[in-house]
C-alpha cells in the first residue's frame, strides 16, 4: 500500500473506547494490522485518548435509551401493554419511574424545558 498524491503526510489517529469493555482480539488485531500498513505506507498515525466526557456519555446513553424508548413508546405502553414483545416490555416495566432528571442536568436549558414539556407526553407525564 502507497499513498500517493498528497503533498503531506496522511494523519490517523487511532481511537479506542476502554471505558466499554475489552474488544475482542481479532478486532484488536485487524486494528494493529491496519495502523501497521497505513504507517508503512507513510502515513502519520498515533494512538488518542479520548477525554473523560466521552467515558461518561458512555455510561449515562442507557438511561438516556430507556427515557427515548418511553417517550417513543408511551401511546404503546399505555393502550397495548401485553402486546410489546416480551423483551421489550421487561425493560419497559423495570424503567417506567426513571425520572429525567439525570439527563436534564446535562442538557442546555433549552433541551431542558422541552423535554419537560407536555407536548412530548401525549398520554403521560412524570411528576
Amino acid at each position: 500500500m502507497q499513498v500517493t498524491g498528497c503533498p503531506t503526510p496522511l494523519r490517523i489517529g487511532v481511537v479506542t473506547h476502554d471505558f466499554a469493555g475489552p474488544a475482542e482480539e481479532e478486532s484488536e488485531a485487524a486494528l494493529r494490522k491496519a495502523a501497521s500498513a497505513a504507517q508503512r505506507a507513510g502515513a502519520n498515525v498515533q494512538h488518542l485518548e479520548l477525554p473523560g466526557i466521552f467515558a461518561e456519555t458512555w455510561q449515562i446513553q442507557a438511561n438516556i435509551w430507556d427515557f427515548e424508548l418511553h417517550r417513543a413508546l408511551a401511546w404503546e405502553y399505555q393502550t397495548h401493554h401485553d402486546a410489546i414483545a416480551p423483551k421489550l416490555r421487561a425493560r419497559m416495566d423495570e424503567t417506567v419511574d426513571i425520572p429525567p432528571a439525570p439527563i436534564v442536568r446535562r442538557c442546555t436549558p433549552q433541551t431542558a424545558r422541552a423535554l419537560h414539556s407536555p407536548m412530548h407526553y401525549p398520554i403521560w407525564m412524570w411528576s
